[in-house]
């Protein structure tokens, strides 16, 4: 027997799904420290979760849409990053590798926020989720925090600023699917080729990523939007 909830689901709703899938994948991949296919798993959940806003756009939408997306998020953009910088950190610190907690929280406050707030309206309150997420895995694959010296230290430190950043009152726009669509296939290759020439898609990535954080709201406030 079909089971009834099925029923409510439409295609943009598997699609996030699948993201879940791949938060999950990324989890397991951390817990086998195997960093580098978990952050990869983060990024092929971010390409779910942009081509569900696709479908979504263009098909109709579930009874379950916007929290299934908002659940499945929470997965791959607030619980895998925050688990990723935590088992990068307990080898400095049990201490430090706890604090990520707050990108958790602060990732379940700004998704839920989202469905109260911004679900019909144009563009967001404070850094979305995905991008937080997917900035601490670029981060991470970029090499910069290892560089640096401290990986643990500066990987958590990235979670703290990103925490922060979800939760203030500044307006972010959406991403433009013709502008999603050529950033999925930049981050599809920097999940097929995660370190090749000094992890120089990561790299490229986060310069993207660090651009929109600091330039979206001024471009965004002088839309008049």
């Amino acid at each position: 027997m079909k089971p009834r909830l099925l029923d409510l689901l439409e295609p943009p709703d598997f699609v996030s799904l699948m993201n879940a899938g791949f938060g999950f994948i990324a989890l397991i991949a951390v817990a086998y420290d195997d960093f580098t296919i978990a952050a990869g798993m983060v990024l092929v959940g971010a390409i779910a979760d942009g081509l569900d806003g696709i479908i979504a756009r263009r098909t109709a939408s579930g009874e379950l849409g916007v929290d299934i997306d908002s659940l499945s998020d929470i997965v791959s953009f607030g619980i895998a990053p925050a688990f990723l910088a935590h088992y990068v950190a307990r080898e400095t610190s049990l201490l430090l590798s706890l604090v990520p907690i707050v990108f958790v929280l602060a990732a379940l406050v700004r998704l839920a926020a989202y469905n109260v707030q911004d679900a019909d309206s144009v563009g967001f309150t404070g850094v979305p989720s995905t991008f937080a997420g997917i900035f601490v895995v670029v981060f991470f694959l970029s090499g910069v925090p290892e560089a640096i010296g401290a990986e643990g230290l500066v990987l958590v430190t990235s979670t703290v600023i990103l925490a922060y950043m979800m939760l203030v009152e500044i307006g972010y726009p959406e991403i433009r699917d013709r502008h999603a669509v050529g950033a999925g296939g930049v981050v599809a290759l920097t999940v097929l080729f995660p370190l090749a020439y000094g992890a120089v898609l990561a790299k490229i990535l986060l310069a993207v990523l660090v651009g929109y954080i600091v330039l979206a709201p001024r471009y965004y406030a002088g839309s008049g939007k």
